[in-house]
This record gives C-alpha cells, structure tokens and sequence, in this order.
C-alpha cells in the first residue's frame, strides 16, 4: 500500500493489531533515513483503514543533530497500523533546456534487388546521436515518426554501443519500403517527470534499385543502327547488334 505522497518512504513502521486505541497517543522516534536537515518539521502519517489512506496525525521534528524524526508534544500514534515519516519531495532533475541532443544526418539508403529481381532486400543502416551532458543513468530513446504517410519505410532494430549515460549512441535501423520517413531520439533522464529531456529528428530518405532503359536517354528522335567513333587513326562501327568493324581511314 502506497503512501499517498510524491515519493516512496524508506521507511515504514508498523503496530497490530490494526483496530487498537492507544491513549495518550504514543510518542515516537524514528532515525533519519531520508536525510532531512536538522531542525525540520514536517507531517507524521498514518494509514486510516477506515479511508483507505495515509493521513497526517500531527508533526515531527528532525533532532538538533540530524540523526532522529521525532514527534512534537502530544502527538502520536493514535491506533494500530502503518505509518511513515513522509518522505523529501522529489528533486527536479533539470528542464528541457538542461539536455541538448543532435542527430548525425543519414546517407540515403538503397534497397538492392533480390535474387530473382521479383522484390527488394531490407537494408541496415547506421545513426550516430550524441547528448549532453553525458552521466548517470541518462536514455537514449528511439522511434520512427513518419509525417508523410503510407507504409512504413524504416524500423529500430537495436542500439549497438553502451548508451546509457554515454555521450554518443550508435542505433541500427533497416529500410523496408521506399520513400522518406524521419527518425526522432529523446535523451535525458530516466522515468523523467519534470521535462529532463531534449529531442532531435533528422530525416531519412529510402531509394528503391531500378532497371533503366538506356534507349530511353539517347538524344535522337529514333535509335540508329549504330554508332561510329573515332579510335586513334580508325573509325570503329558500334553496332547495337554487339558486333564491331573497323572502316578504313577515310583521310
């Protein structure tokens, strides 16, 4: 049963049965697991059965030498059941602007034919990211974000160095279809809840292997029979036939 607080207590105590009266409430003391600087007050919980929840039974003071949670005069545990010094609240873990992250730009990726020529070959790319500042147990996080449409044309298949706390991360993606797609990373702070993260994108552009029709870039309004070209002091006849013969010298 979780307290109804920011964070997690370190620690928590317990008296049985939970249904019993204690009157006077019972003083208490507890060491100082959480750190709090001496001199400070704060609220002492306790778990209302009869609310389902923690609730605040008075306060406590944190002693002159930091070592004990204490409870002030004439608070106490008042009934059986769980309760808690409440923990420090959670500290901010920096802001967006904190954490800069940058994406190397992707060499466009060709898709080869297959064997048969009747399909194309997935092919595996490398993304090179780096983020600041590095430490700790700082993520890089990966996905496609595609704001063209159609089919999906690249997917994340691993990271391939150490990226957790790293200044630079190496990921493998793989193109599936043709077209132009853009991959994103976030990096910053693990389960970050106070805006600890800075993102990039960069854009990714798939090609397709093609067959090209040569005849289709000759200059001419028709396709010539063939083609002579001047060698040295011969005139070699091309012929698209793939035979070549050589005419004499006409100078």
């Amino acid at each position: 049963m979780a307290p109804n607080m920011a964070n997690q207590p370190r620690l928590v105590v317990t008296i049985q049965p939970p249904g019993v009266h204690l009157d006077p409430p019972a003083p208490m003391a507890f060491p100082n697991t959480e750190g709090l600087p001496p001199g400070s007050i704060l609220d002492f919980f306790s778990f209302d059965h009869d609310q389902g929840q923690f609730v605040s039974i008075g306060t406590v003071q944190v002693s002159a030498d930091g070592l004990v949670v204490q409870s002030d005069p004439g608070v106490g545990i008042v009934k059986g059941g769980w309760h808690t010094p409440p923990p420090p609240p959670a500290p901010k873990r920096g802001n967006a602007a904190t954490f800069t992250v940058t994406l190397d730009d992707v060499d466009p990726v060709l898709m080869e034919k297959n064997a048969s020529g009747s399909g194309l070959m997935e092919e595996t790319f490398m993304v090179t990211t780096k983020g600041e500042p590095s430490g700790g147990d700082r993520m890089y996080t990966f996905s496609v974000v595609d704001p063209f449409g159609g089919p999906t044309k690249v997917e994340f298949i691993e990271e391939v160095t150490p990226c957790i706390g790293q200044a630079v991360c190496k990921a493998r993606f793989k193109g599936i279809n043709p077209g132009k797609t853009n991959i994103k990373v976030v990096y910053g702070e693990v389960d970050e809840t106070d805006g600890g993260q800075a993102q990039a994108e960069t854009e990714v552009v798939v090609g397709a292997e093609v067959d090209i029709d040569v005849a289709a870039f000759i200059p001419f309004t028709f396709v010539p029979d063939a083609l002579l070209i001047d060698v040295g002091n011969e005139l070699v006849s091309v012929l698209f036939g793939g035979d070549t013969r050589t005419a004499p010298d006409p100078g």
